[in-house]
């Protein structure tokens, strides 16, 4: 059976209404500019679109139509092909519609009120009455007893809305309503709290996408004899050499920029040779690579952990500032780099003293680091490794971390952190 297409708001008309449908959309109507104009949702900018929207899609037929991208699209703005597991607003902004609908309830004098509720799982708000409740509730408590609830009937596109009926026990509507007041109240602090642990991409890159745009600076290519490229003798091959990517920058170049992307920021991608400062000053940026990228050389100075050559570079050490003797980790260049085990990379976000704008290092010392390192901002099980040793606040502090990869005949491992350092 083929899947039925969502009604437009053009070319559609709805079956006629009767009287009595359309008394009670009013009320649900009259209930929600109640509850909008409330203080808990007047000034709110995300609970009171989102629940107007929810409800008025509702009693217009197309609550079957009520999914999370639908909404994020449609009251948020975001783009039609978002990430839903990356960018959780609506999830987030239906907790605190939750949270808020059940503090406007538990307020006196809103007790017979028309309830408008949003559960937990759907997107597509309940409508009841007062009485309906009570009526429920008492049907409930003495079912042994085979009483039974007024006879529904609906407004087109919502739940069943009952026909009022004197409540038998206002008591046991009260407590009905309590309680249910209570167990949305907690079940929604603890799935606000469950979001806000699985969100370390947010956490871990939120400085960095406060503003419009983000600049990725990549790493230029490390040949000593290739012609400056504005030599006026540089040849069409000696701009083809010099305009190679490597396949680790590049990968983490996408793997970043589709994340940014799909946090609906924009980005710049520059080489690091033709940036300057003044260029730095206008954005927050991310530079990719250690010694390719003259950026990333020139910003880590005065950072605790850094990739330092020797006098007659052969060798090149992981150092760790505090304690500059003793380094966390050599390499001799000179080797084959299949017989390398392990690669390693530097992970720097800063707020740079010369830019005033946060930075982004990710420096791997050879290809698999580099590619190791933007895995690991860019993959949420990876960030919460780093949440689960970090003080109370970290996400606005500096930080770097040393991470490592095992490498097995070429193919390297997932990503474990060495070192983490917070100030």
């Amino acid at each position: 059976m083929a899947t039925p297409e969502r009604p437009s708001s053009r070319g559609y008309e709805r079956p006629p209404r009767s009287p009595e449908a359309l008394a009670n959309r009013d009320a649900v109507l009259d209930q929600l500019n109640r509850i909008l104009s409330s203080v808990l949702f007047k000034n709110s900018k995300r609970c009171g679109p989102l629940l107007r929207y929810i409800v008025n899609e509702t009693i217009e037929g197309r609550g079957e139509y009520l999914k999370e991208r639908s909404i994020g699209v449609a009251v948020f703005g975001r783009k039609p092909t978002y990430d839903t597991n990356e960018d959780r607003i609506v999830r987030t902004a239906a907790v605190e519609v939750r949270k808020r609908i059940a503090q406007y309830y538990q307020e006196p004098g809103h007790e017979a009120e028309l309830l408008i509720d949003v559960t937990s799982g759907s997107y597509v708000p309940k409508i009841r009455t007062a009485a309906e409740m009570a009526d429920q509730a008492k049907s409930g408590a003495n079912h042994h007893a085979g009483q039974q609830t007024a006879a529904p009937f609906h407004i087109e596109g919502f739940p069943p809305l009952s026909v009022a009926v004197p409540s038998a026990s206002n008591a046991l509507w009260i407590s009905a309503i309590t309680l249910a007041v209570v167990v949305s109240a907690v079940a929604a602090g603890l799935w606000g709290r469950a979001i806000l642990a699985n969100r370390p991409l947010d956490r871990f890159w939120g400085p960095l996408l406060r503003g419009k745009t983000v600049t990725l600076v990549m790493g230029d290519v490390m040949e000593s004899d290739s012609p400056d490229s504005r030599s006026p003798g540089r040849n069409f091959l000696d701009t083809m050499r010099n305009d190679r990517v490597g396949y680790s920058d590049g990968l983490t170049m996408a793997r970043v920029a589709s994340m940014i992307d799909s946090r609906g920021k924009k980005f710049e991608i520059r080489r690091g040779g033709s940036l300057t400062l003044q260029d730095l000053r206008k954005a927050p940026a991310v530079m990719v690579g250690a010694f390719n990228n003259p950026w990333s050389v020139t910003l880590e100075e005065g950072l605790r952990f850094q990739f330092a050559l020797d006098d007659s570079k052969k060798t090149v050490s992981l150092r760790d500032q505090q304690d500059p003797a003793h380094p966390l980790w050599s390499v001799d260049l000179a080797m084959p780099y299949a017989a390398l085990r392990e690669d390693r990379a530097i992970i720097s976000r800063f707020v740079d003293s010369r830019t005033e704008q946060v930075v982004l290092l990710l420096a791997g010392l050879g290809r698999d680091g580099t590619a190791a390192a933007g895995e690991f901002v860019t993959e949420p099980r990876y960030l919460r490794t780093l949440t689960d040793m970090a003080p109370r606040g970290w996400p606005g502090n500096n930080l770097q971390t040393v991470i490592a990869t095992d490498l097995v005949n070429g193919h390297s491992g997932a990503p474990r952190v060495i070192k983490a350092y917070f100030w």
